[in-house]
């Protein structure tokens, strides 16, 4: 004859076995036994990799692409192009002619191919998912926060041919609006921050009177804002064009002092006396002192918003910012309607002068 047995000591780990306690009754009995028995055989691991099923994040193997029991590589992307070629010599001419006899393309399967999708661009990829950057040819228009910019190059560089008029920042962020002499209280000429503004938008109060704004423009009255804006585009201090949010659109720059000196020696470079004259835009300018525009820059004559507040000498001359510091000033290109300004000179940062964007060096 059995008796029960019930044993009251328990060690400090004896919550242990109730790992064995399969149905919860906090009683190890037949029942439980009986459930193991069900699933005696049951495979808990299954892909054998030693980390339990439910435990595992990837039950079975990973692919090349880091996918879970992926396909593997599945975007087509260029491996080799291959040119068959043969030349000639043509008497004639006395120089080598090339020929193309053939070509070929060799493809591989990748896991990605991020790439520029738009057949007008450089850098098309016909093989490519959407998503990557495309780089257009200079002469085309860029389109940047619902304005169609038009560009053209000169000497190699390709640069806006107008400009910049953006409200935002390339993230899409908002560049600070200053309409008056003054910003959030604080005078245009106290501001140590990004801000923009237009030519003829000074009028107003600062501590009782703003200086009169100034013009020089034969065709219409500058010193409209809407009208300025339309043709000269908005004016930035320094600080909005060195901002990390960026000012120009992506692939393109603000540029620096030496792209300025590349511009300026390029043309000098191709015989003319003086800079100005041939990168000035053919309308605008005081006493009918017009450029040629022989390169198609079409310098304006946008004047500036000086420290003080006011906007000064639209008309006669155009400054436009370089991202380029020396001390606590920055240079700037100017074109001036007699050619006697310093083409390239350091400015207080608070200026108010135009922008133009230059693309980025491959």
């Amino acid at each position: 004859m059995s008796f029960p047995f019930t044993c009251l000591a328990q060690t400090e780990d004896g919550c242990s076995v109730l790992a064995n306690d399969l149905d919860g009754d906090f009683v190890v009995g037949v029942s439980d036994v009986i459930e193991l028995l069900t699933a005696f055989g049951d495979n808990y691991d299954i892909d054998g990799d030693g980390v339990a099923d439910c435990e595992d994040d990837c039950i079975g193997v990973y692919d090349e692409c880091e996918v879970c029991n992926g396909p593997g590589p599945q975007s087509l992307a260029i491996d080799t192009i291959l040119v068959t070629l043969d030349s000639l010599f043509d008497p004639a001419t006395q120089e080598w002619v090339v020929e193309i006899l053939d070509a070929d393309t060799l493809l591989h399967f990748v896991c990605e191919n991020i790439g520029c999708t738009d057949p007008q661009a450089e850098n098309f990829d016909p093989y490519a998912d959407p998503g990557g950057e495309c780089v257009y040819p200079c002469g085309l228009d860029v389109l940047y926060n619902g304005y169609a910019y038009a560009t053209v190059e000169i000497g190699g560089q390709c640069w806006f041919k107008e400009n910049l008029r953006t409200t935002q920042y390339s993230d899409g962020s908002n560049i600070p609006y200053s309409n008056d002499c003054v910003l959030n209280g604080v005078g245009w000429g106290f501001l140590f921050t990004p801000a923009r503004t237009e030519f003829g938008s000074s009028g107003g109060a600062l501590m009782g009177t703003c200086i009169a704004c100034n013009h020089f423009n034969p065709d219409f009255n500058a010193c409209n804002p809407n009208l300025s804006l339309e043709e000269y585009g908005v004016l930035y201090n320094w600080y909005a064009v060195t901002a990390p949010e960026g000012l120009c659109p992506s692939g393109w720059q603000v540029p620096n002092k030496s792209q300025w000196e590349e511009l300026r020696d390029h043309v000098l470079g191709l015989g003319y006396d003086e800079v100005s004259t041939p990168l000035r835009s053919t309308g605008g300018w005081i006493e009918n002192n017009n450029g040629t525009d022989d390169f198609g820059f079409s310098g304006r004559s946008g004047g500036k918003r000086h420290p003080n507040g006011s906007c000064q000498a639209a008309g006669k001359t155009g400054h436009w910012w370089s991202r380029t510091a020396s001390g606590l000033y920055a240079y700037r290109f100017l074109l001036d309607s007699d050619n006697s300004g310093q083409t390239l000179a350091a400015e207080d940062w608070r200026n108010g002068f135009s922008v133009r964007c230059i693309r980025e060096a491959d």
